[in-house]
């Protein structure tokens, strides 16, 4: 289920490495959009297939740098080895290949 949920889009990926590495006030749609280049809509429904993965937990607080209207949903990771195994798998990846 979660390979789906990880991989099932070009944008997941490199959505869920930010995830990964956000910090608590910075893990919501439009800060992840804006870091990855995608429109806050993508990159919330992104987030929405990793919270169904179970690997983002919405909480109910507003981010620090809160705006006029309604708050942006923010998360916090869930199940740590998934996400550490995601971030070892980015730095592989961030590596060049070897020759």
């Amino acid at each position: 289920m979660r390979s789906r949920a990880l991989f099932g889009s070009p944008h997941r990926f490199r959505v869920a490495l930010l995830a990964s590495i956000a910090a608590p006030e910075e893990l919501y749609a439009e800060q992840i959009a804006s870091a990855a280049e995608l429109t806050n809509k993508e990159a919330g429904r992104e987030l929405g297939h990793l919270h169904d993965a179970q690997l983002l937990i919405p909480i109910d607080r507003s981010p620090a740098t809160a705006r006029r209207g309604r708050p942006p949903q923010l998360y916090d990771r869930g199940d740590e080895q998934a996400w550490q195994a995601l971030q070892q798998l980015g730095e592989r990846f961030r590596r060049q290949a070897p020759k």
